[in-house]
């Protein structure tokens, strides 16, 4: 288990949690995102610095987003689709993909702030954000599309995101909200 924050701080528990240690940081920049699946653990700031371990045992690689394509925006949620691949989202609609080295910028089609990501997998994902966007990808988060928010959260900033199963998604709202999806009802999955 590990947990991140202010100024880099990096701590990790291998029983469950009953004790912790203080983890060597690369960074002093505050983490306040993460991710892991693949074997790897992946963290970022809002300023767009991303850090990897594409193995648990292994050391800290920096992926941070280029400066360049960041744009004035910030990093608000990141996931990992491979041990070697991450996708963030952010700040006016933004979307960013790494893979095989590099970063790319993604077209979301919204402009309202993306707040969180989950991948089922490596191939379906889903992100959230502010006015109730949803949006759903079945590619590796190359393309995006808009899903409707169910109506009592349609003007709520959804904060936190869940890709559970396949036929199952938990988010969080702002205002104190749990939205829970499936194919018998509610947000389509997919």
């Amino acid at each position: 288990i590990w947990a991140f924050g202010k100024d880099g701080v990096m701590v990790k528990s291998s029983d469950n949690g009953s004790t912790w240690e203080l983890a060597d940081s690369p960074t002093s920049s505050d983490l306040h995102y993460s991710d892991s699946a693949h074997g790897a653990l992946v963290v970022a700031a809002a300023d767009g610095l991303v850090l990897i371990k594409q193995e648990i045992g292994g050391g800290w690689l920096d992926i941070s987003i280029p400066v360049e394509n960041m744009s004035g925006s910030q990093v608000n949620g990141i996931a990992l689709t491979s041990n070697q691949s991450v996708l963030a989202v952010g700040s006016g609609g933004s979307i960013w993909k790494y893979d095989n080295g590099i970063w790319r910028d993604i077209a979301s089609g919204v402009d309202s702030d993306l707040m969180a990501v989950s991948f089922l997998d490596n191939t379906m994902g889903v992100a959230v954000g502010a006015s109730g966007t949803i949006l759903f990808s079945e590619d590796k988060g190359t393309t995006w599309d808009y899903r409707d928010a169910p109506s009592e959260a349609s003007d709520s900033t959804i904060s936190s995101v869940i890709f559970f199963s396949d036929i199952r998604i938990y988010a969080t709202t702002n205002d104190g909200q749990v939205l829970i999806s499936s194919r018998d009802g509610g947000t389509d999955v997919g």
